[in-house]
């Protein structure tokens, strides 16, 4: 035979009756020198010529000729009335150099045999077992990614697999019984694979093989939602497959009260505040899935923030002295009683408002201290601010509002008070904001020659003039998202008297005081600033002034970012003092009874039960008022976590004698849930709180 697709087909016999069926011949069979790689098989059929097995293949064989002998007992068995054996001699279709027409190679063959071995077959006859492929079904394939299945047959023996009818996917192929490759198209194939074992008994399987396309599940993130409030609506789609999808949560769980229906509807309430993480499957019409993880954070039923776009004048009860005050009574306080204050629905303060963050300054007063206080709460033994007579001096303060919206002011001496407002807390919204402590308060702005900070100019801000201050960047850790900062602005050496604003950078500058200075003095004053978008806010000084700013936390909408969780407030019903380090005094959750030393530090724990009101376990923050009593020396305080090193910051600043507070929000300890104090000079210190803040 010298042709390429040459075939030797012998004449139909009849193998019936017979015991054992052998074909027996002699042959040699040369592989092309030029590296063709022919194929010569040998095949028989028992439905004459129809369909045929293969029952050995020569391929490579160079050796001499010789005699082939192979029992096809079994495989005649089915139909032995009909038997032909074929020689075929072809070139394999992966060859790139199949030619046509005549080559110089060849395969003898000669002395064709079929032996009759006039045995008498057992009872049982000579039928071959049934031979069932395995797995039954195939698990799907996903289009562009590795697949592997690996093919079996019982009973249990040594077989070969081969596709025998329809066509694999484009990318996977059968070889060895496995089943391997990354398809490059999607679709449903079907194809037959036939399994043949050692006695050339085969049986086939039909396989249905699904390739899925890609299936995406949308959003590609779910929103975070509230402890108690509605999780807002959202359903998840799915693409690239077939309509239509179900959706079912496979891995992790959802946060309770939250349920996520087949047709990809999230709803419900969340009842638990914490991080959820957990996995959606998407299926499609042929059963193809795509999945995605998604965290939901569920923070708390406490309050977010709201900067105000500009501060507002909530109160002046200076005769006509602010035209632009919401509330003007044109009368100061009378020592001894409370002012009832309007919280909500005035100012640009919305009817939702449940606590109120701003400034109070005391003007021409007889010396005292004021108590702010929600209006519905009995009037509490703390200090919201103190001063000395006809000293004009503000603090920042945090109070909750009362049912009626509205909140108290106590003088124990008559004075008038001016109440500027920066924002309020309300329930979660859209537009809300969570507090975010930083490890350790910064140092943000340092105008002194010489010293350390973020910005450091080397020269005094210029009085009657705004200067614009940068506060986002890797120096204060602050990120990009945030849309206010608290911190204490500290003037430093006025040369004359005056006061501070600070506003967002890109509003017009309100009248308003962050902070009141004499010339000379030192003089601290908390202050919470939105920031215009592009982080910045702006400082204007009525005198020339050395400045020192340091923050100490941020408010943005994220509920989580690098800094930690954020947190909501929860303001008390009513403030109560943490701390007493005077003896002999009554009030106190904390009382010492000795000053603190000058030069060391103290831990102070804040969660628990103190004057009947509960700061919880996952408290992250603390809010109210820390007063220096007759320090030893002039100096200042530093409030800070307990888990950070001591900053170089200062929350107050005084002078030997001073009775002096000042507002503080500071974070707590994430295990120990308590805060530090250092104060320069030995001093008594009472600590009031307002509020806490949690997840």
């Amino acid at each position: 035979m010298g042709t390429v697709g040459a075939q030797l087909i012998t004449e139909p016999f009849n193998a019936s009756g017979t015991g054992q069926v052998q074909l027996s011949f002699a042959s040699r069979f040369n592989r092309d020198p030029a590296g063709l790689n022919p194929i010569g098989d040998v095949e028989v059929s028992v439905n004459g010529g129809v369909d045929w097995n293969r029952v050995l293949r020569l391929q490579g064989d160079d050796g001499p000729a010789n005699i082939k002998t192979i029992d096809v007992t079994c495989l005649v068995a089915p139909n032995p009335a009909s038997v032909k054996v074929r020689f075929n001699y072809y070139l394999p279709a992966s060859n790139p150099n199949a030619p046509t027409g005549e080559q110089q190679v060849w395969w003898a063959i000669d002395e064709v045999l079929i032996e009759r071995i006039e045995v008498q077959r057992p009872a049982s006859g000579c039928n071959c077992p049934t031979i069932a492929s395995q797995p039954a079904t195939l698990s799907n394939a996903q289009q562009g990614t590795s697949y592997n299945q690996a093919l079996s047959a019982t009973p249990a023996g040594n077989y070969s697999f081969a596709i025998t009818n329809g066509a694999l996917p484009t990318g996977i192929t059968l070889a060895n019984g496995l089943l391997s490759g990354a398809s490059t198209v999607s679709g449903v194939f079907s194809f037959t694979v036939t399994a043949t074992d050692g006695n050339q008994c085969s049986g086939s399987h039909q396989y249905t093989l699904t390739v899925c396309p890609l299936v995406t599940i949308m959003p590609a993130a779910l929103p975070n939602g509230f402890q108690g409030t509605a999780y807002p609506g959202q359903t998840l789609t799915a693409t690239g497959g077939g309509s239509p999808y179900t959706f079912a949560v496979t891995t992790g769980s959802l946060p309770g009260g939250l349920n996520l229906a087949s047709g990809g509807a999230l709803t419900g309430t969340p009842t638990t505040a914490g991080t959820f993480s957990f996995t959606v499957t998407a299926t499609d019409s042929t059963g193809c899935t795509g999945t995605r993880s998604y965290t939901a954070i569920i923070s708390g039923n406490g309050l977010q923030f709201y900067p105000l776009a500009a501060p507002v004048r909530l109160l002046d009860t200076r005769l006509g002295a602010s035209p632009n005050a919401c509330s003007q009574p044109n009368t100061p306080i009378a020592g001894g009683t409370s002012r009832l204050q309007p919280g909500r629905n005035i100012c640009t303060i919305p009817a939702n408002a449940v606590a109120l963050t701003g400034n109070i300054t005391t003007v021409d007063s007889g010396g005292g201290f004021l108590t702010l206080y929600p209006s519905d709460a009995t009037q509490p033994t703390v200090a919201s601010t103190n001063y000395g007579v006809n000293e004009i001096i503000n603090n920042v303060f945090t109070v909750g509002l009362g049912a009626d919206g509205a909140f108290k002011i106590f003088a124990n001496n008559t004075t008038d008070v001016v109440v500027d407002v920066s924002g309020y807390y309300a329930p979660p919204a859209a537009n809300g904001l969570f507090f975010h402590p930083l490890p350790a308060p910064v140092r943000l702005l340092e105008t002194r020659s010489g010293q350390t900070g973020c910005v450091t100019p080397g020269t005094p801000l210029i009085g009657n003039a705004d200067s614009t201050q940068p506060a986002i960047g890797a120096c204060t850790g602050i990120p990009a998202a945030a849309r206010a900062i608290v911190g204490n602005a500290t003037t430093v050496n006025p040369l004359g008297g005056g006061f501070l604003t600070i506003f967002p950078a890109d509003t017009v500058r309100p009248l308003v005081a962050a902070s009141n200075f004499n010339m000379g003095q030192i003089v601290n004053g908390p202050f919470a600033v939105g920031l215009a978008a592009n982080g910045q806010f702006k400082i204007f000084t009525t005198s020339t002034t050395d400045l020192v700013v340091d923050v100490l936390g941020y408010y943005s909408a994220e509920a989580t970012d690098a800094n930690g969780a954020g947190l909501l407030l929860s303001p008390l019903a009513h403030p109560v003092r943490l701390l007493e380090t005077r003896p002999g005094l009554p009030v106190g959750c904390f009382k010492p009874g000795v000053p603190l030393t000058g030069g060391a530090e103290t831990a102070q724990p804040a969660r628990g039960v103190c004057d009947g009101i509960t700061i919880p376990a996952n408290a992250l923050g603390v809010v109210g008022n820390a007063t220096v009593v007759l320090p030893s020396g002039a100096g200042f305080l530093t409030l800070w976590p307990s888990t950070a090193a001591r900053p170089l910051v200062a929350t107050s600043n005084y002078n030997a004698g001073d009775v002096g507070n000042r507002h503080f929000i500071v974070g707590l300890g994430q295990v120990d849930g308590a805060f530090k104090l250092y104060t320069h000079a030995t001093s008594h210190l009472v600590i009031d709180l307002s509020g806490y803040f949690a997840p």
